[in-house]
């Protein structure tokens, strides 16, 4: 148990410095897997992952957390290829939450 719980935080430590702070796609990352929010430049439109975030935002309703940039330039994980979500939607929150390639 006491690994489980040091992988999920080191897991989401990485996840919070590769989105750069923004909890949705934190949350969304971690239940769908950062392939598919990358793929989708945003929380990926599955229902399981749609209620995940909501879920969690309405427990943590911060929308973004402190992260440093630093942390993942060493990583062997790949760099992002996608531009960064939260430059195409500022300030991205859960009020009006959209899966991402969807307008309203």
């Amino acid at each position: 148990p006491v690994q489980n719980i040091r992988g999920g935080m080191a897991y989401l430590r990485w996840l919070l410095n590769y989105y750069r702070g923004d909890v949705s796609l934190v949350l969304a990352a971690y239940n769908a897997g950062e392939g598919a929010v990358d793929r989708y430049n945003g929380v990926p439109p599955y229902a399981e992952t749609l209620a995940y975030v909501q879920r969690i935002r309405a427990a943590y309703p911060f929308d973004r957390h402190p992260y440093d940039p630093n942390a993942t330039a060493s990583s062997l994980f790949r760099e992002r290829k996608t531009r960064d979500a939260s430059a195409k939607n500022p300030g991205s929150t859960m009020s009006g939450l959209v899966p991402a390639g969807r307008d309203s």
